[in-house]
């Protein structure tokens, strides 16, 4: 009886033999199952590069990116958006600037605080960010901007820090998200 059913199966694997035109049927949608596949994780990524959240009496960023260098010029777009609208702000001036950290998260703190020091020393208000070297624990970038003019740029309000409280960057499905809090 074992017998038989070993025959039985044998004959059932046989008759789903994949056939050449089935392959060919396979092959053709490869490329629609691909783009599929494309498209979907590209409508995953439709949030903002960033938005701002209220807590307690700073204010706080989630910033987004599909690499981690777009998720570093995200965070700090979304950190001069803070003190003055981007709209107001052109690019006349350039800095070169670097940053180092024991981890990511050190890494993006350590980017945005050289940042605010920018703004701190020289008042520059910033819109260009071109990272040209990355690492997982420093980077390279050219920022550009301007100095902040009372009669054309309407501050909302300083940073004076970025703080680790609560602090990350972490990988998700579409990219990377970073959490960051600034004391105002």
């Amino acid at each position: 009886m074992e017998t038989h059913h070993l025959l039985q199966r044998e004959e059932a694997h046989a008759k789903k033999e994949v056939r050449p035109d089935h392959a060919i049927h396979i092959l053709c949608l490869l490329p629609l199952f691909l783009t599929e596949v494309v498209s979907w994780k590209r409508r995953a990524m439709t949030h903002p590069p960033y938005e701002t959240f209220e807590h307690t009496a700073d204010i706080g960023l989630h910033a987004y990116g599909q690499t981690l260098p777009e998720l570093f010029r995200n965070a700090a777009a979304g950190m001069e958006s803070l003190m003055v609208a981007p709209a107001q702000i052109e690019a006349r001036v350039s800095r070169e600037v670097s940053a180092e950290g024991h981890d990511l998260v050190a890494l993006l703190i350590a980017w945005l605080n050289e940042l605010i020091f920018l703004f701190d020393t020289d008042y520059l208000l910033l819109n260009q960010f071109e990272i040209s070297d990355f690492t997982a624990t420093s980077l390279r970038a050219t920022v550009s901007g301007e100095p902040y003019n009372s009669e054309r740029h309407d501050l909302s309000s300083a940073i004076k820090a970025v703080t680790w409280h609560e602090a990350e960057v972490r990988s998700e499905a579409t990219g990377y998200q970073a959490r960051i809090i600034f004391d105002i």
